[in-house]
């Protein structure tokens, strides 16, 4: 489409609708979670990485690893991923833990009963932070 158009004109009154209408729920919700903010953040025990699939997408995470043991250098860092490529994450020094999800996060490859495990396991450790890549 070319600026100008009237198909272009219309899409962008369209987006700048939405962003007007959508600023006030989103207002509100934040004004529901304010008061929940704020000790996770500032000092958490525990935080969890957590990228499932793609090994190279998980390579591309270990930057991100360094910057939260250096803001957090006292937590215990906990990383997710696939059993073929969890052997990355355990030999980065900044992870701690590592915890095989399987093949959970493989479009069509798991199934609702490894989900379910999953989210029992990470509900079982309690970690205060999460990163979900």
């Amino acid at each position: 489409m070319l600026p100008g158009t009237k198909r272009c004109d219309l899409r962008q009154h369209t987006i700048t609708a939405l962003c007007y209408l959508l600023r006030y729920p989103f207002a509100l919700l934040n004004l529901i979670v304010r008061p929940f903010r704020g000790r996770a953040w500032r000092n958490p025990r525990s935080i969890v990485v957590i990228k499932p699939c793609c090994l190279g997408d998980l390579v591309m995470t270990t930057p991100l690893l360094e910057v939260i043991r250096h803001a957090y250098p006292d937590a215990s860092i906990s990383y997710v991923a696939g059993t073929w490529s969890k052997v990355i994450p355990e030999h980065h020094p900044a992870v701690d833990t590592v915890i095989d999800c399987g093949t959970v996060g493989i479009p069509g490859r798991y199934n609702f009963i490894d989900y379910r495990k999953l989210a029992r396991t990470l509900r079982a450790h309690h970690f205060d932070l999460a990163f979900v890549l």
